[in-house]
């Protein structure tokens, strides 16, 4: 009976230890660690952990070249392959679930004084969680016309930023908003959905440091100089 326990014991303390040292990274992939940001859930943290798994492949890779062992390099090489291929696979399932969880919610914005002069105006920004894209509404202040020899650059695009908690600009972006194509002019009434090429205005996060994002607290619409800046 007492050497039932002390296998038990034993059992138990190898699991516990296993489930530490897999927390730790002893067995498993490092995590970055970021919180969720209240907008965008863990796309951040997602974001972070896929780069240091990225990281951490390349590493192996650069230690087994520079053993000079042609053989063990290629061996590590294609194993690290094989597992991009599955860890791009969860990524973009974890990624999809994710934003799945993030589908209609919405975005806090502001407008620049320079862009609130301009005859358009933005409505509810909402994420779109099946393309994985956030929804831009606009709309014309009142009749007005686009024309090539006066004010197109001032709405080809619509332009804006990406604020942290503390004001600082995370990022900036902008997408397509009224194309002339062959015209000289394109006249919009006012309350009209401005539309590109039929479709209504969708901007996408460029996730590239992760950890900015974490501090994101919403958009600022701003004009083609002010992006420029």
């Amino acid at each position: 009976m007492k050497n039932t326990i002390n296998f038990f014991g034993i059992a138990v303390l190898a699991v516990v230890t296993g489930i530490t040292m897999f927390a730790c990274g002893g067995g498993g992939a490092k995590k970055s660690g970021l919180k969720n940001n209240q907008y965008l859930g863990a796309l951040p943290a997602l974001y972070a952990d896929y780069e240091l798994a990225e990281q951490t492949s390349e590493a192996k890779i650069e230690k087994a070249r520079g053993t000079g062992n042609v053989k063990k390099y290629i061996k590590v090489k294609q194993e690290e392959e094989k597992a991009w291929e599955v860890r791009e696979e969860k990524f973009e399932a974890d990624k999809k679930a994710e934003w799945n969880k993030l589908d209609g919610k919405e975005i806090p914005y502001t407008v620049s004084d320079a862009f609130d002069k301009l005859d358009i105006k933005v409505g509810t920004v909402k994420l779109i969680g099946e393309s994985e894209v956030f929804h831009i509404p606009v709309t014309a202040k009142k009749d007005f016309t686009v024309s090539n020899l006066r004010n197109r650059y001032d709405y080809e695009e619509i332009f804006y930023k990406f604020l942290g908690k503390d004001g600082s600009v995370i990022d900036k972006g902008g997408m397509y908003l009224v194309f002339l194509g062959f015209s000289n002019s394109k006249s919009y009434k006012e309350g009209e959905n401005i539309q590109f090429n039929d479709k209504d205005i969708t901007g996408f996060f460029r996730i590239s440091e992760p950890e900015k994002w974490v501090d994101f607290t919403g958009l600022e619409f701003i004009t083609r100089e002010e992006y420029m800046e």
